[in-house]
This record gives C-alpha cells, sequence and structure tokens, in this order.
C-alpha cells in the first residue's frame, strides 16, 4: 500500500519512496527498509512469544539476550533452525508434523547428507522401505553396510531377491563367523575358485583339507579324488577320506570298484602297500554267490605280505564258509568248520629237459602244509635223460626258504645215492652222478630254516 502520511506519501512537496534503518546495507545483510510499494526487507526480524513464551529470529547474527526455548533461523546457513538450550543455540528439529507426505523426495536429498549417526536406532524399519528401493547402486561402496549396522535377524533370506548379493558386493573382511547364519544360504549359491579360512581350504579341484594349525606335519584331514602332497602341511594324503594324526592315517576310498579301508602305520619308511580291509565278492548275482572280507598287513619294499579272508557259506550252500591263510598270494591253510585243511597240490612245469616219469608214477607237484609249521610239501618222480640242467624247477615267491635245504631222492633203475637240493630262490635241482635214471622223491622244506 501507497505511504498515508501526507509527506512521506506525496500529498505535500516531498515525496518518501522508503523508510529505513540507520545500518540498511543489502551488500553487508544488515538492516532493514519499508518501500513504498509496499515491499519490505529485514536482514533481522525477532518475532516475539511465537508461540508463547519464544521469541523467532531471522538473522544472520546470533539473536541478542535469549530466553531459553528461543528460535534463531541462520539467514547465512540456509535458515539453519537452532534452539537456545541457556547456554548455547543448539541444532533444533523440525516437527514432522509440518511435513506432508511424499514432501521430502530422493531428488531434494544431497548425496551423503543423511548417514548412520542422523537416523536413530530403530527409526528405519523395513515397513518404511519399499520394496526394491535400495538398490546395490545406492549403498556407498567404501564404507558398505556394516554388521554391526544390522539388528540380528532384521534381514532374512525372504528379503534379499536371488542373485542380489554377489561376491563383487562384498568387500574383504565384511562376512565373518557368526554374521551369517546357516539357514541364509542355500544350496549352489556360493562360488568361487577357493574357498579358505584360518585352519581349512577348499580348492577348485574339491579338495578339502584341515589343520587345527597350519604348519608341516599338522595334517588332520582331507578329502581328494586323488592321493597327493598338502603344500601347507607337507604330508602326503590318499585318494578318499582321510584322518591323519602323528604320522598315521586312516582313510575311506573306492579303489576298483572295490571299497577299502586303508591303515598307514607313522615312521613307515620302506612301504609300497598300507594294510587294508576290503570286502569282495564272488560269483556276483548267480545261486553260488560268496561274500568275502579281506584283511592284508601291507607290504615293506614289495616283500611278501600276510592275508586272512573271511568267506561266507555260499548262497545255495553248496561251498562252505572258511578262513583261508595267504602268505605272498599264496594259500597256506585254510579252516573251516570241520577242521585245518592245507592246501591243494599244485603240478609243477619241469624245465631243462626234465619230464615227469610217466606210467603210472606220480607227477612233480608242491603244496604248503601246516605241519611241520610253515613248511612246503615235494613229491615228484622225473627223468633226466634229456636234461640240460641239475636244475628242474622254480618254486614261485612265497614258497621258497630262507636257506639251502636237501630232500632224500632214490632211483628207480640204481642204487646210487641222491639227492634233491632247493636253495633260497626257490631251485629244485637234482644232486646225483647221473641224470639218465628216473629220480623219486617226497619231503618237506622248511621256510623259516
Amino acid at each position: 500500500m501507497a505511504f498515508r502520511h501526507d509527506v512521506a506519501g506525496g500529498n505535500g512537496a516531498l515525496v518518501v519512496t522508503q523508510l529505513r534503518s540507520p545500518n540498511y546495507d543489502p551488500g553487508a545483510g544488515t538492516g532493514w527498509t519499508i518501500n513504498k510499494d509496499g515491499s519490505a526487507t529485514f536482514y533481522s526480524i525477532t518475532l516475539p512469544d511465537f508461540p508463547a513464551g519464544v521469541k523467532v529470529t531471522f538473522s544472520s547474527t546470533e539473536p541478542r539476550s535469549p530466553d531459553v526455548g528461543d528460535l534463531w533461523y541462520d539467514v547465512s546457513d540456509g535458515l539453519l533452525l537452532s534452539q537456545w538450550s541457556g547456554t548455547a543455540w543448539v541444532p533444533h528439529q523440525i516437527g514432522t508434523g509440518a511435513i506432508s507426505d511424499s514432501a521430502i523426495t530422493t531428488s531434494l536429498i544431497a548425496d551423503n547428507a543423511i548417514t548412520t549417526a542422523l537416523i536413530a536406532s530403530g527409526a528405519v524399519t523395513e515397513t518404511e522401505i519399499a520394496a526394491g528401493t535400495i538398490t546395490a547402486a545406492q549403498i556407498n561402496s567404501a564404507a558398505g553396510i556394516l554388521g554391526g549396522m544390522i539388528a540380528s535377524g532384521t534381514i532374512t533370506g525372504t528379503n534379499i531377491a536371488a542373485g542380489t548379493i554377489t561376491a563383487g558386493l562384498l568387500a574383504a573382511g565384511i562376512v565373518v563367523a557368526g554374521i551369517v547364519d546357516a539357514t541364509t544360504i542355500s544350496a549352489a549359491t556360493f562360488t568361487g575358485s577357493v574357498f579358505e579360512g584360518t585352519d581349512f581350504i577348499l580348492n577348485t579341484a574339491g579338495e578339502f583339507f584341515y589343520s587345527p594349525a597350519i604348519g608341516t606335519g599338522n595334517l588332520a584331514f582331507s578329502i581328494a579324488a586323488v592321493s597327493g602332497t598338502d603344500p601347507n602341511s607337507g604330508q602326503t594324503y590318499g585318494k578318499g577320506i582321510y584322518a591323519h594324526g602323528g604320522g598315521a592315517a586312516v582313510g575311506m576310498a573306492i579303489s576298483g570298484g572295490i571299497p577299502v579301508l586303508d591303515l598307514s602305520a607313522a615312521g613307515r619308511t620302506h612301504a609300497t602297500l598300507d594294510a587294508e580291509i576290503f570286502p569282495l565278492a564272488t560269483n556276483a548275482g548267480s545261486a553260488n554267490e560268496l561274500a568275502w572280507l579281506v584283511l592284508t598287513s601291507g607290504k615293506e619294499s614289495s616283500h611278501d605280505d600276510a592275508a586272512i579272508q573271511l568267506v561266507s557259506e555260499s548262497a545255495d550252500a553248496t561251498i562252505p564258509a572258511k578262513i583261508v591263510f595267504e602268505f605272498g598270494g599264496a594259500i597256506a591253510v585254510t579252516l573251516t568248520s570241520t577242521g585245518f585243511t592245507v592246501e591243494n597240490w599244485i603240478a609243477g612245469v619241469l624245465g631243462n629237459g626234465w619230464v615227469n616219469a610217466g606210467s603210472g608214477s606220480v607227477v612233480f607237484q608242491y603244496r604248503k602244509v601246516a605241519s611241520p609249521p610253515n613248511s612246503v610239501e615235494v613229491i615228484g618222480e622225473i627223468n633226466g635223460a634229456a636234461a640240460t640242467s641239475s636244475v628242474f624247477f622254480q618254486l614261485p615267491s612265497g614258497y621258497r626258504p630262507a636257506s639251502n635245504q636237501l630232500v632224500p631222492a632214490g632211483s628207480t633203475t640204481t642204487s646210487q645215492t641222491a639227492w634233491v637240493e632247493c636253495d633260497n630262490a626257490g631251485k629244485l635241482s637234482l644232486i646225483a652222478t647221473s641224470f639218465v635214471n628216473k629220480y623219486y622223491f617226497h619231503g618237506t622244506i622248511s621256510l623259516d630254516a
């Protein structure tokens, strides 16, 4: 409106275009002015008793002599609102009733303006966040969301869409033991080249190794498809599932379709085969099917082993149950429900021109016997008319004595003395003045002597 005073308003000779304070300076932002056209500018204004007992001041400088509860809008700092506490101006929050729904949108909030320090604990819950509102692009990649910011049980599997969290979104050390519940990770969703902890490793080959303390000789457990050496402990491991401790190991594996329990003693340096326990089946699927359980001692430097075979009665009851004792792969004694039986006779193929005597004479053969203990029985009637050497046969491994031994022999055509000698290589030789006659012999060779 126009000024009503005659002089100020122009009814007299003088026209006053504005009224202003002595310190009015738009450049400095001080003072005030009331203009003839009705406009006004106040660089500092105080509204007393608004609301009751509270003064509201708009200025670039702190109000003087404020009372507790007075409000100050700092016009030099984007109308920052503060309230006098009695000792200082402190930031004052605008009541939620002054903000209409949807008035504040993401476009009105500056980047990084809202930090965790400005959000009261429990103020934002899942009911305040619409589905799909927060995406990976809106999360600060440097700080991220730390485990301490999320209350236990707040985020469950139903809150995370499939494929939302990938390895590239997880900073090193973010996911540690105790943060992820086992029920929130579904099968086949964790991928990566190596999964490694402080005491275990799962590598790209699917091999698993556990050591309670990483270091030489500390391998405790291994799962591997092939045998090898663990780089962390320097220990060898077998194909299958193995438990290790103090240099010894026990493992389970499938070898050639046969389940094997492998037992390795500590400190062995010449072993070429560990002690093993494994099952077998003979005539599988047939009427006379047999079940076996084999226990072998293992081998030292490929030498003979000892083995026990437990054999069930056949499915059709035609073959009795038995226990077979072997040495070096050769059957020594068989035990059935009726007692011990010795090994069956094994016919030997003569060499160096020697032949069996024929005409109803006993052929050369051998077998292990239970008495005398650990002995080989030999028998035969042979002809050396075409012999080119005194050696007529060599016993196989497992049938050879520790030292040379003699078995008496006789001749059907002469009374000369003859012997059959067996050396520690198992070679059987006829000791006589002439080989043209027929010689017979029957005796035992001790494998212990």
